[in-house]
């Protein structure tokens, strides 16, 4: 398998993975979750593009939400950028609840 097919990073994170205990595959999907909160919470919380993606989904699951929060706790000591994240979230469907409440027929 080449790297040029899109898995050699992943071919490697699961050798890496298969030298540890448990499960490789639920290994490299908490890593990279890991990996990816940090990397959120540390340079991509005020990010246009992130927030874009974020607010399309309606943020995190209710897993990964708890995730990001106790990350940040753990992390930096508070829960700054998980509250920036979802204030914004909940102003915008408000907002959407607003809009619609006034669309309905009297």
């Amino acid at each position: 398998m080449s790297s040029d097919d899109g898995l050699g990073i992943v071919t490697l994170e699961l050798r890496g993975a298969f030298r540890q205990p448990g499960c490789p595959i639920c290994r490299v999907k908490q890593t990279t979750a890991d990996r990816y909160i940090l990397h959120l919470l540390w340079e991509n919380v005020n990010d246009f593009t992130t927030r874009l993606h974020l607010v399309r989904g309606l943020g995190f699951c209710p897993e990964h939400t708890w995730q990001v929060y106790h990350t940040e706790v753990e992390r930096f000591g508070d829960g700054l950028g998980t509250s920036i994240i979802y204030e914004h979230l909940t102003r915008l469907i408000v907002g959407g609840l607003l809009g619609f409440e006034a669309s309905l027929p009297v």
